[in-house]
């Protein structure tokens, strides 16, 4: 039977799902919701940080002479990979919770008060996302300048 909240039968039922009741399980949901975002942010930092490690102190071919902390440039690329992987899963959890929120914007019901806060979170998500796709679509261009070891000669 359909939902009046959801408008639908199948939304009703996720959103069942994905918000079970937390207060009866001992855990209240903003305490939940505040620990999320708190493992988002430790994970998002760390993800940004072995990036500019990687990219900027241990530059491509660098993987054999130079180490971090004991990690070549290789090793700081896993660690990077599964932390990035483990800020996907803590991203998930925070849309998860945040389910009921989704839906009302999806159906709109957003309140008045709160409209002008979402044209300012679709016009950070359309920068954030062209920002993202930036590099993808600019040209590459070679200065025919190389610097650093690389192709077994060491230029200067």
């Amino acid at each position: 039977m359909p939902d009046s909240t959801s408008g639908n039968a199948g939304l009703a039922r996720l959103d069942r799902m994905v918000n079970p009741g937390w207060e009866e399980k001992g855990m209240k949901k903003s305490t939940l919701i505040t620990l999320v975002d708190i493992g988002a942010f430790i994970s998002f930092v760390f993800v940004v940080s072995t990036g500019v490690l990687m990219r900027y102190s241990l530059p491509p071919r660098s993987g054999r002479f130079i180490e971090i902390l004991g990690l070549s440039r290789h090793e700081w690329g896993e660690v990077h990979f599964y932390i990035s992987f483990l800020f996907l899963l803590i991203l998930s959890m925070h849309l998860i919770l945040h389910w009921r929120f989704i839906l009302g914007v999806l159906h709109g019901r957003v309140r008045e008060i709160s409209s002008y806060r979402l044209l300012l979170g679709v016009l950070a998500l359309t920068a954030v996302l062209a920002l993202a796709i930036a590099p993808f679509v600019t040209p590459k261009e070679d200065t025919g300048v190389t610097t650093g070891y690389q192709y077994g000669k060491e230029n200067k």
